[in-house]
């Protein structure tokens, strides 16, 4: 079963090369691997090349939704497989995927992040945890397509359009066409045992304003649908305890905001309850950060919680306010 492997790049010359250095280490060799250059100006093209990749270019950038789209209409193969440039496949992944296809009613499967990352600072640890803790928690089928490492029957894919190109930069893409795919009945298999490694590093700074960011854009995304996806449960990644936990912590700052105001002293007690209720409904993943790194870790992970509480709900306010202005992606 050949795999067409589509990796779309802008900038990505500090891991491109590792990327493709792991697939050249793939015991599946029935592959091709497909670089989709958006408008770099670095050397991210030549290191494709060196690396024997079919590379096409965009020029001017169109963004990562429009060069998968392109890369999986030139793919030859039945399988298309999408990471991105700072994904590091592991020696059997592919395997694992040509077995996974053998199944005729298998049309999208999706993988997770390794627990490993190899970045020590808090904020890429607590990150990387974060995204495999909110998929480990999935059910086998989901209406989620997470391009760091996802494949779909070409086919199926270019039956449905592909990926919406109105998203002109990273973000909710993969949301929108995992739901688009569980509404034409498709459902994206989940295997847990597919994982790769995020060659990221995150700052805290990152992790805010990336949260921000996607906030902002789940809830344009939702706007737009009038949340009519989200009628039938949860379609995102976000497990309903944090999307609580937001409740709380807004509840919380509203609280002291009033505080502040007026010297209440019911409102002064109202906040650090409302924050201690976020806290406490993500005590399964504090718990589970405990036993993956320590105790301390899991403390300190509290406080990150709260921060980033702050980010989303700015994000989702930011998402609503941006709508109603017109901006719709």
């Amino acid at each position: 079963m050949k795999i067409s492997i589509v990796i779309p790049v802008r900038n990505a010359a500090a891991t491109l090369a590792e990327c493709l250095q792991a697939i050249d280490s793939s015991f599946h060799s029935d592959r091709e691997v497909i670089v989709v250059d958006d408008d770099s100006s670095d050397d991210t093209p030549e290191i494709a090349r060196r690396h024997g990749c079919r590379t096409l270019t965009q020029k001017p950038g169109r963004g990562p939704a429009a060069a998968r789209n392109r890369g999986a209409r030139e793919a030859n193969g039945e399988i298309v497989l999408f990471i991105d440039a700072d994904i590091r496949l592991r020696p059997d992944s592919l395997s694992q995927l040509a077995l996974a296809f053998q199944d005729p009613e298998v049309v999208a499967v999706t993988g997770l992040l390794s627990e490993y990352n190899r970045f020590p600072n808090f904020s890429s640890q607590y990150k990387n945890l974060w995204m495999r803790f909110t998929y480990i928690l999935l059910p086998d089928n989901i209406s989620l397509f997470y391009t760091s490492i996802a494949a779909i029957r070409k086919e199926a894919f270019l039956a449905l359009g592909g990926f919406d190109e109105q998203y002109r930069s990273p973000c909710v893409e993969d949301t929108a066409f995992g739901n688009k795919l569980w509404d034409e009945g498709y459902k994206v298999k989940l295997r847990r045992d597919l994982e790769v490694e995020h060659l990221k590093r995150y700052s805290l700074t990152e992790v805010l304003c990336l949260d921000f960011r996607r906030s902002a854009d789940l809830t344009r995304l939702g706007l737009r649908t009038r949340l009519t996806k989200w009628r039938s449960g949860n379609r995102t990644s976000v497990p309903d305890s944090f999307i609580l936990s937001i409740l709380f912590s807004s509840s919380a700052l509203a609280a002291l905001a009033v505080f502040l105001v007026t010297g209440a002293a019911f409102w002064g007690w109202a906040a650090p309850i409302g924050l201690g209720l976020a806290v406490f409904a993500n005590f399964d993943f504090i718990n589970w950060l405990g036993k993956v790194k320590d105790r301390a870790f899991a403390i300190k992970s509290c406080f990150m919680i709260l921060l980033d509480f702050i980010a989303v709900a700015a994000g989702i306010a930011w998402g609503l306010a941006t709508y109603l202005s017109g901006k719709k992606y």
